[in-house]
């Protein structure tokens, strides 16, 4: 409770921090070849613009809050390549103790083009799952408000691929930015490494390991911010 009090009054103390920075859309992968470690040469052409933008919802204040609810969240998306492009495959929420209180694979609504499975660490196995993204933002809209801060890595992503509206977001590419500025931005592994000394994403991205990260991640950086102030 302390923690989460602190956490709290930290967010309304410096709320510069409390912002969803949009990311420019990047064209998709085609099939060509190139010498980058970072791209690859597929089967079929996919693409991550953001063209989809039905089935949004938005969380809604509640009074009196739900019981037991806590103000911060963090949270974690993995994604797969569909015909409409970047479709949710997983979510994890974690509250401030660093108890997993949501965690569950996600049927995409199309045909799965490439499952994306070096990075998002979710494979075809995974996908039998008959849990759809509105049975995902159902449980979501019951689990926090309008109210509850909601934390994330290069948050913009988690919010689409949720098709979440939501406020008060802190995300730690703008909490720990990058030496260069926008739009250069560090990830989340560096991060740690640096941080929290020790090392994530040994054997691919897991939104469970990912959401945790973040919320030490900020619970660290509101610790040591309120101990300048005193």
């Amino acid at each position: 409770m302390k923690r989460n009090m602190l956490l709290r009054r930290y967010v309304v103390d410096v709320g510069r921090y409390m912002v969803w920075l949009p990311s420019a859309d990047m064209a998709g992968w085609t099939n060509v070849t190139t010498t980058s470690a970072e791209c690859r040469v597929v089967k079929l052409h996919v693409h991550n613009h953001r063209e989809n933008l039905e089935g949004f919802v938005k969380t809604s204040v509640k009074f009196p809050p739900r019981a037991g609810t806590h103000g911060v969240f963090a949270v974690n998306c993995e994604v797969c390549y569909t015909a409409k492009g970047l479709e949710l495959t997983r979510v994890t929420v974690v509250d401030p103790s660093l108890q997993v209180v949501c965690d569950t694979f996600v049927k995409p609504d199309e045909e799965v083009i490439d499952y994306n499975t070096r990075f998002s660490g979710v494979g075809e196995g995974a996908l039998n799952a008959k849990t759809s993204i509105r049975d995902v933002q159902a449980v979501l809209l019951n689990l926090f408000s309008a109210d509850p801060v909601l934390i994330g890595h290069s948050f913009e992503h988690s919010l689409y691929a949720l098709k979440l509206i939501h406020t008060s977001v802190m995300d730690t590419t703008v909490l720990f930015p990058h030496r260069l500025g926008l739009p250069h931005k560090r990830s989340l592994k560096s991060l740690v490494a640096d941080y929290l000394q020790r090392i994530i994403q040994e054997d691919g991205h897991d939104s469970s390991e990912n959401a945790t990260a973040c919320m030490e991640l900020v619970l660290r950086k509101v610790k040591e911010d309120l101990k300048g102030k005193k």
